[in-house]
């Protein structure tokens, strides 16, 4: 787990990797083979506050791209919100990202990346 972004990796199944080379990280999961349908992994941030805006950049090409879903948790209200969604081949080049967190209480962000099929 790279310090610096201070990420919790949870392990749903073994196929979540992490990297932390360079100037920068990346998270994927694997969804060719052995992968099965319905594999999942999660990333999920420490428990923030206040409104920020959160930037980054995916890379989804290829016939077995999944589900990646962005998750807020309140934990006033310990509910999860899905505000984000991309799914199956979008291109293969880096796009860029953004989604507007406007939340009052504490809050979690949680990545939750999905194996369609093989």
């Amino acid at each position: 787990m790279p310090d610096s972004r201070k990420f919790a990796l949870y392990y749903v199944t073994n196929v979540l990797c992490l990297s932390n080379q360079g100037s920068g990280g990346y998270v994927y999961i694997e969804t060719s083979s052995p992968r099965l349908p319905g594999d999942t992994a999660r990333l999920a941030s420490p428990w923030m506050r206040g409104p920020q805006c959160m930037t980054f950049y995916y890379h989804m090409y290829g016939a077995t791209m999944g589900c990646v879903v962005i998750y807020i948790k309140s934990q006033a209200t310990n509910g999860l919100k899905a505000v984000w969604l991309r799914s199956q081949d979008q291109g293969n080049h880096w796009i860029h990202g953004q989604i507007s967190i406007n939340e009052t209480s504490s809050y979690q962000v949680s990545f939750k990346f999905f194996v369609y099929s093989i």
